[in-house]
């Protein structure tokens, strides 16, 4: 193997991914997305939530989701692991507990209406390694907050963005106690 980096005519204007959407028309349509967009997304993301090689991140967002990208290459880009799910693992909600116990998984991404499923299980006390918890995809509301923070000790991130934006275009770092509205 050689020492050196290999050359590469990529530019930040070239198509990185093709993702579909149906976004808010119900239309399906392909949304071109450029490596400048999802560069400075990662990049934003390992400002803003610092990781160490320690850390894991377990890959549950569908493939055909667009924050699925930004977990692979965000986790890949830090030196974080990334765990993947066995197949359907992802509708097995105390198989994932125990996949995040077992993996001490430290961040993952939930939608919303999952993350109020996770939140009735058994063991989540057991989920000891979990830094941080980010949800997007829908609305998160004060109340799945308060829940939430019943049973972590952790971060909670609400983030939004048309896949237009290469994922996510606002975030929200959730405070433990609040009341007030979350981002929709």
């Amino acid at each position: 193997y050689s020492r050196e980096n290999p050359s590469s005519s990529v530019q930040s204007e070239n198509l990185a991914y093709l993702i579909y959407t149906s976004g808010s028309t119900g239309k399906p349509k392909g949304v071109m997305n450029l490596h400048q967009g999802i560069c400075n997304n990662i990049l934003r993301a390992k400002d803003s939530y610092p990781t160490t090689n320690r850390d894991r991140l377990l890959q549950i967002s569908s493939l055909a989701f667009d924050a699925s990208v930004l977990d692979i290459f965000w986790s890949l880009s830090s030196g974080m692991a990334l765990i993947i799910p066995k197949p359907e693992g992802t509708k097995d909600l105390a198989y994932l507990i125990q996949l995040m116990i077992e993996k001490k998984v430290s961040q993952v991404f939930f939608v919303p209406s999952l993350l109020r499923l996770l939140l009735q299980q058994p063991n989540l006390e057991n989920c000891r390694y979990l830094k941080r918890v980010f949800c997007g995809g829908e609305a998160l509301s004060s109340e799945l907050m308060q829940q939430f923070f019943q049973h972590f000790n952790c971060e909670l991130h609400n983030l939004y963005g048309p896949t237009e934006t290469s994922v996510d275009a606002t975030c929200w770092q959730c405070p433990p106690r609040t009341d007030d509205p979350a981002i929709a």
